[in-house]
């Protein structure tokens, strides 16, 4: 009779989901680069490639409020700040990283109906100057959605500050007109429409299963640098249609969950 054995979930107890939890994916995948589901190893950087860009965003909701307006009308509302930035990096290792691009912005977002002017906050410490915060709806009147829209607008900062610093998508490795210099790694998935930007984003956290049963095993199987063939991922909705494949960075721990590394 095997042994009950019980693994660490790699994240904080915070993460809502954590790396435990898979929904099940209502779509369809779709072989792109090859049939043959195995291990790819990893392909030596092309020269051409100059620079990639880390881009990613934090947000901090600092206080609900609520709002009664010049009309009478009320509702509920938050203070919320975040910050999006990039790390410049050289892939070839010839020079070092460096901060780049860093962004913030403060928000008062409310109910959606409400006339909010913008904010003037003065902190006890005068050094700090004053604190601006610019009203935007948010799209409900629920009590959680000023946090909603203050990821959403933070997640639409990091990207179009993505797209922004990355180059044009080539047509194919050849392409005279549109050279890959620069390429982006946004943190979480792509959203919205395609900029046209040359960008690759990342999920840390796995929270869907993408991967059917019987293809799902060559995860845990994967070494450092080796990944999963890319396949074609088309929404049940049709709205969203993207490529996707795994990666390892590194090997998990023995008390880890065996997909600990793997994006």
């Amino acid at each position: 009779m095997p042994a009950m054995r019980i693994r660490l979930d790699p994240w904080p107890v915070d993460i809502e989901g954590g790396q435990l939890s898979l929904q099940h994916f209502e779509g369809e995948l779709i072989d792109l680069e090859t049939p043959r589901w195995a291990a790819l190893p990893a392909r030596p950087i092309p020269r051409r490639l100059g620079t990639v860009y880390v881009v990613d965003g934090k947000r901090r909701m600092e206080s609900r409020v609520f709002i009664e307006d010049d009309q009478g009308e009320v509702g509920m509302g938050g203070f919320g700040a975040f910050v999006v930035g990039a790390v410049e990096l050289c892939p070839h290792g010839t020079r070092p990283a460096r901060l780049t691009d860093v962004k913030a912005q403060r928000l008062l977002a409310h109910a959606p109906g409400l006339r909010v002017d913008p904010c003037r906050l003065s902190p006890r410490d005068p050094h700090t100057g004053q604190l601006e915060y610019q009203p935007v709806p948010a799209d409900s009147a629920e009590p959680l959605a000023p946090l909603h829209k203050l990821q959403q607008t933070m997640l639409a900062a990091e990207q179009q500050l993505s797209h922004g610093l990355a180059t044009a998508v080539p047509f194919d490795e050849t392409d005279p007109h549109e050279a890959l210099t620069a390429l982006t790694l946004q943190d979480g998935t792509l959203r919205s429409q395609n900029l046209g930007g040359a960008v690759v984003g990342y999920v840390k956290t796995m929270q869907t299963q993408y991967l059917p049963p019987d293809r799902v095993g060559l995860l845990s199987e994967l070494k450092p640098g080796e990944r999963t063939p890319i396949m074609h991922m088309r929404y049940a909705n049709g709205r969203y249609t993207r490529f996707i494949w795994y990666v390892r960075l590194c090997e998990a721990a023995f008390y880890q969950h065996p997909m600990s590394g793997v994006m």
